[in-house]
C-alpha cells in the first residue's frame, strides 16, 4: 500500500509539473522539490457536502504562495471552488 501511495504522489507531482510547464507564471520555473516544499504545503481546509464530495477548498490567505496557487489550480478543478481565507 505504501508503494502505491508513493507512486500516486510521484504521478501527481509529474502531472502538476507538466501542467505548469504549459503555463507562464510564478511557478513555471519551480522544480518538483520546490513545489512539494513550498507550494504543496499551503495550509487549508477542504469543504465536503453531505455525501463526502469535495465542494470547496480554502487556502490560508497569509501564505505567500496561496493567491498564485489559487489562480493556477482553479482551471483544473471542475466545479470545486478555491477560496482564500483565514485558517
Amino acid at each position: 500500500m505504501l508503494v502505491l501511495l508513493a507512486d500516486l504522489a510521484h504521478n501527481v507531482c509529474i502531472w502538476v509539473n507538466n501542467a505548469k510547464a504549459s503555463r507562464r507564471g510564478r511557478f513555471a520555473h519551480y522544480g518538483i522539490f520546490r513545489l512539494v516544499r513550498d507550494v504543496f504545503t499551503i495550509p487549508g481546509c477542504v469543504d465536503l457536502d453531505e455525501k463526502g464530495n469535495i465542494i470547496a477548498l480554502t487556502l490560508n490567505k497569509s501564505d505567500p504562495f496561496a493567491s498564485d496557487f489559487q489562480q493556477g489550480i482553479q482551471p483544473f478543478l471542475n466545479g470545486i471552488t478555491v477560496n482564500l481565507g483565514k485558517i
